[in-house]
């Protein structure tokens, strides 16, 4: 199973209990996929880049955006972690492309 893969699986199996910060959080999660992020109009609100999806996707994809809430630890609300999978699902094989071109393991 790919890193884009094992990703989408847990995070569908938690969606309810994801939390923006920490080891499983979705802020790690995006970061290990090549995703880079910036404050939005909050401080809780995050914009998510990718120049590389961006590229490989022919300007398909541009940004992604949640809302971490106000307490970054605990579970977020579950509609950001929904778009999330699917935004994931939508680019896997790009991801896995540009996962595998940096040299990570992706089986």
């Amino acid at each position: 199973m790919s890193v884009i893969q094992e990703i989408i699986k847990d995070l569908t199996a938690r969606k309810r209990s994801v939390s923006c910060n920490g080891k499983a959080g979705l802020l790690f999660y995006m970061q290990e996929l090549g995703f880079k992020w910036k404050k939005g109009t909050t401080d809780s609100h995050k914009v998510f880049v990718h120049s590389e999806l961006n590229r490989e996707s022919k300007g398909q994809f541009t940004t992604h955006s949640i809302d971490c809430g106000h307490a970054p630890k605990h579970p977020m609300k579950f509609p950001y972690v929904v778009k999330t999978i699917n935004l994931l699902k939508k680019y896997e094989v790009e991801l896995t492309l540009l996962l595998k071109d940096k040299g990570q393991k992706n089986d």
